[in-house]
This record gives structure tokens, C-alpha cells and sequence, in this order.
């Protein structure tokens, strides 16, 4: 995705990695170096949850313009799939404070099994209901042919093979006899881009 595009969102970018803290505050449109210079902090400014459980938390408070409702909205499409083949990703947290002092939470979660072959995904809400659901990972690493390779020489690192992986809902096998009762899934890039009638979710690098 690239970091840069966190900027788009929001603009006091923060990052926790371990025990230390910095962000980007690039409020002053003026500084065009506070995209590049971090600020250390002494501590987070709000208390950062499941702190003894991950190594790396990123922060994006949503900017506070006429964009801000039309970027809240967009979160509800947000889906747990996104975290199948974002490897170093685990967890998503987004916390939308309402105008009555209220705040919805959606937790994404992943957890692999059986050396990353079964992946489970949670999604916890406020209500603290916690829903799972399990994929099928079977991968394979293919020989990029010659004549591709030089292709894309020019515009990316020189790569000699490329990893291609097909996932298949676990859940829905298992709730359903039949194959084509299997909702359609769709095709990654390492993000979700569209569908194109599949019963499983196809990933490869298609760039």
C-alpha cells in the first residue's frame, strides 16, 4: 500500500514499536519536512490496547474536515479478508467516536494454524460478539518465464519466481453440500480487487 498513503487520511500519522514512540504531524501544510521528520513522543496520547501482543502498532486519526464523514462511511466495507495475505498485518482496530459520546468498535483479527495453511479471521464489535471464520491457504512458487521476466525489468526489482495462492472458505464447505452454493470470492493482490465468478479466492502478484 505504502505508508504515504496513510498522509491521505490522516494527518498526524503515529507508530509504537515496542517501547518507543513517534509520529509525522503534518498539520503545517507549510513544512514539507514533517512528512520525513519524526516527532518523539514520551508516551501514546491514548492508551494502546493489547499492548504485550503484537510488536508494531500504527495509528491514522482521520482528519477532521468535509472529508472525514464520506472516509467513516468506508470503514463499514472494511472486511476481514484483508488481513489473509497482508502477512505482517494481525490486527485491525477501528474506533469511530460518535457525536453522543459513543464509540463503535470493529477488531479484526488473524490468527494462523498448521504453519499459516488454515488462517482464522475474527471480527469483534462493540457488542463484544466475536465472529470466526476459517480459509484453506494452498500456495505454490511458479518460475517467472524469460520473456514476462523482461517485460518487467524496467519498472521492478528483478525477480526470479512469484508465489500464487488459492484459499478456500472452510466455513462454507462445511455448512454446505453443495459446490455451487459457495459464495463467489474475490481476486487478490495481496488486497481484494474484484471479483470474476470464483468459488475461491485467487492471489498472486499480478503486477
Amino acid at each position: 500500500i505504502g505508508f504515504k498513503s496513510g498522509f491521505i487520511v490522516s494527518d498526524r500519522s503515529e507508530i509504537h514499536p515496542g517501547g518507543y514512540h513517534f509520529c509525522f504531524d503534518t498539520r503545517n501544510e507549510e513544512d514539507k519536512m514533517s512528512y520525513i521528520n519524526p516527532i518523539w513522543l514520551h508516551e501514546s496520547e491514548e492508551n494502546l490496547s493489547l499492548i504485550n501482543e503484537w510488536n508494531t502498532c500504527i495509528r491514522f486519526p482521520i482528519k477532521q474536515n468535509g472529508r472525514s464523514n464520506s472516509l467513516n462511511s468506508k470503514f463499514d466495507d472494511i472486511h476481514a479478508r484483508l488481513l489473509l495475505f497482508l502477512n505482517r498485518l494481525r490486527q485491525i482496530e477501528i474506533f469511530h467516536e460518535k457525536q453522543n459520546n459513543q464509540t463503535d468498535v470493529q477488531i479484526f483479527t488473524r490468527i494462523d494454524h498448521a504453519q499459516g495453511q488454515i488462517i482464522e479471521l475474527q471480527k469483534k464489535t462493540t457488542s463484544e460478539q466475536i465472529i470466526k471464520c476459517f480459509w484453506l491457504v494452498v500456495q505454490t512458487v511458479v518460475q517467472i518465464p524469460i520473456n514476462i521476466k523482461m517485460q518487467f525489468n524496467d519498472i521492478k526489482c528483478d525477480g526470479e519466481s512469484t508465489t500464487i495462492a488459492i484459499t478456500y472458505p472452510l466455513d462454507h464447505i462445511h455448512e454446505n453440500s453443495s459446490y455451487e452454493n459457495l459464495p463467489c470470492q474475490p481476486l487478490f493482490a495481496y488486497l481484494p480487487l474484484r471479483s470474476y465468478g470464483f468459488r475461491f479466492i485467487l492471489q498472486c502478484d499480478f503486477d
